[in-house]
């Protein structure tokens, strides 16, 4: 028992320094345009399932302003206070062509395309233009920590207080332009996200593709 409390000590540990080190990374690079950071990295190329069980991908979000984060329909606190926060998000921004929000899953397993769609529905999100993503754990955890430079990791059973406690992930919003570049992370889980990332979208929707 005080292995695994040691362990689960010792991962959050790494998770906060990954964190920090992406906080520090970014308010070391937060070099001024106007109001807006120069691109910290790209997203990448990715291919994957939305909601609606049709394919997704990074060719699809050229040209568009694009806030992402990870995930999971079980999850018991921190993703239903994300999604709510997204869901605000989107309503304060409003219909937008040149604008998507998209949510990872971390649970593919779980989270199939109807599964997702129904969470969409149950948290009042325009699937218009936001997308609930799945597909293999491979090309998810590519796309979240490769790519958003996000954090993603599956608890063992040992790990889990309840059930539900699956993974431990970034509660990061990212918000990305319009030719995939990365502009910024803001703590999803917090109320002030919202205005925020709306700011942001904003100023970022004025450059060109």
């Amino acid at each position: 028992m005080n292995k695994n409390r040691f362990l689960l000590g010792l991962l959050w540990v790494v998770l906060i320094a990954v964190i920090l080190g992406i906080s520090g990374l970014y308010f070391l690079q937060n070099k001024q345009v106007g109001k807006v950071t120069l691109p910290l990295g790209q997203v990448g190329r990715f291919s994957l399932t939305n909601q609606f069980g049709k394919i997704t991908s990074s060719d699809d979000l050229q040209g568009k302003v694009t806030v992402y984060d990870v995930i999971f329909t079980r999850c018991p606190v921190q993703c239903i206070r994300m999604t709510r926060n997204m869901a605000a998000t989107q309503k304060l921004i409003g219909p937008a062509e040149d604008v998507r929000f998209v949510s990872l899953t971390a649970d593919p397993d779980n989270d199939t395309p109807e599964v997702l769609s129904l969470y969409g529905r149950k948290y009042g999100a325009d699937q218009t233009q936001w997308l609930f993503l799945t597909g293999t754990r491979r090309e998810l955890n590519k796309l979240a920590v490769e790519g958003l430079k996000l954090v993603l990791l599956e608890k063992g059973e040992k790990e889990r207080e309840i059930p539900e406690d699956l993974f431990v992930h970034s509660p990061n919003f990212v918000v990305v332009d319009k030719k995939g570049g990365i502009r910024g992370w803001f703590d999803g889980s917090e109320e002030t996200v919202i205005s925020k990332v709306s700011i942001l979208v904003q100023e970022l929707r004025k450059e060109s593709p």
